[in-house]
């Protein structure tokens, strides 16, 4: 069950397919709350935030440090490089429901038949 949740943390979406200027990419979420944004700074690091807030000269989410611990950054537009967000994508999706379902029959099928195998095996 676990691999289930960890597998569809991820499975509808993709990061985007081009990087924009921040003002181009953030200018539709302007105000808003983004599930997960990469931005490339001036200085060539990147950074993946979470719950990300963007305003009018800043954007402000959370970062998962490597040691497992959370912390809140801001970065000021003007050190925004670029910028990519996470967008919905129905190829994988559509594999992942695919996967799911192929995985449940096969479950329900295997208990069914060796469940019937062993009442007749007595």
């Amino acid at each position: 069950m676990g691999i289930l949740v960890v597998g569809s943390l991820s499975a509808c979406t993709t990061w985007g397919a081009s990087t924009r200027r921040p003002n181009e990419a953030l200018q539709p979420v302007q105000g808003k709350r983004v599930g997960r944004m990469l931005v490339r700074l001036a200085d060539g690091r990147e950074k993946e935030l979470w719950n990300v807030q963007t305003s009018a000269d800043s954007v402000v989410g959370i970062q998962l440090n490597k040691d497992g611990t959370r912390e809140r950054v801001a970065v000021a537009r003007a050190e925004l490089n670029e910028v990519t967000l996470r967008q919905f994508d129905g190829r994988k999706t559509v594999a992942w429901v695919a996967g799911v379902t192929i995985a449940v029959v096969l479950l329900a099928g295997s208990l069914f038949y060796f469940g019937l195998r062993s009442s007749y095996s007595t």
